[in-house]
C-alpha cells in the first residue's frame, strides 16, 4: 500500500530535518539555474513569478527543471485572484436573459485529490407543504421573491379518492406530455411568467 510522498531533501534541509532521519544523499540535484518565466503566462502570473522565483531559487527549491510546475501555479494564482475579483465586484450569482439567478463560473468546485471544474448550477427546490416555508439566513425579500406558488386548495374527499388513479394516468401518458407541451409554448409566450389559476 502506497504511503506518503517523500520529501524532497532540499524541503527537509530549510525545515531544520525534524524527523532527524538520514538525508538521501542519493536524490538527483539539479544544478541552480534559475528557469526562464514563460511569455505565455498572463501578466498577473508573470508578477507572481517575479515575487518568488528568486527567493525560491536561492532557497534550493526551484531550479530549471521545475519550470512547468512553478509556471502552473502562477497562472492557476492569477486564474484565481481573477475569479476572486469578479466574485467581490459582481457577486456570486447573475441574472441570465430570462431573469433566473444563476451561479457566476467564476466560482468553481474541487473534490479531493481530483481537478477542480467549473459549473453553473441549474438546480431547482421544490417544496410541498402547507404553508410558506420559513427562511431564517436572509433578511432581505430574495427568499420569498423568487417562490413561485402553485396553490392545491381543492381536497379530495376519502370516499372519492381513486384508487386506480396512477394506473389511469399511466395510460393517458401520451396525452398528458403533449397538454404539458402547450403548456410550456403558454409560458414561454409568456415570458417565463406563471399565470394564475381559477379553481372551481
Amino acid at each position: 500500500m502506497a504511503g506518503r510522498k517523500p520529501k524532497p531533501t532540499a524541503v527537509k534541509k530549510l525545515e531544520g530535518n525534524p524527523g532527524k532521519r538520514e538525508l538521501n544523499t542519493k536524490e538527483p540535484i539539479s544544478a541552480k539555474e534559475m528557469p526562464e518565466c514563460p511569455d505565455w503566462l498572463l501578466p498577473e502570473a508573470k508578477k507572481e513569478w517575479e515575487r518568488l522565483a528568486d527567493l525560491m531559487n536561492q532557497m534550493g527549491v526551484l531550479t530549471k527543471v521545475d519550470m512547468a510546475a512553478f509556471a502552473a501555479y502562477c497562472q492557476s494564482y492569477a486564474r484565481w485572484k481573477e475569479a476572486q475579483e469578479h466574485i467581490s465586484s459582481k457577486g456570486s450569482t447573475f441574472e441570465t436573459d430570462k431573469g433566473y439567478q444563476q451561479q457566476t463560473p467564476y466560482l468553481t468546485v474541487g473534490k479531493k485529490n481530483k481537478n477542480p471544474f467549473s459549473f453553473q448550477s441549474s438546480a431547482r427546490l421544490l417544496f410541498s407543504c402547507n404553508s410558506i416555508p420559513k427562511n431564517y439566513g436572509d433578511c432581505s425579500e430574495g427568499f420569498y421573491r423568487r417562490l413561485i406558488i402553485i396553490r392545491f386548495s381543492h381536497a379530495v374527499p376519502q370516499e372519492k379518492k381513486d384508487s386506480e388513479l396512477l394506473e389511469k394516468f399511466r395510460m393517458e401518458a401520451g396525452g398528458i406530455f403533449l397538454f404539458a407541451l402547450e403548456g410550456l409554448r403558454r409560458l414561454m409566450n409568456n415570458h417565463y411568467v406563471f399565470s394564475e389559476t381559477q379553481v372551481k
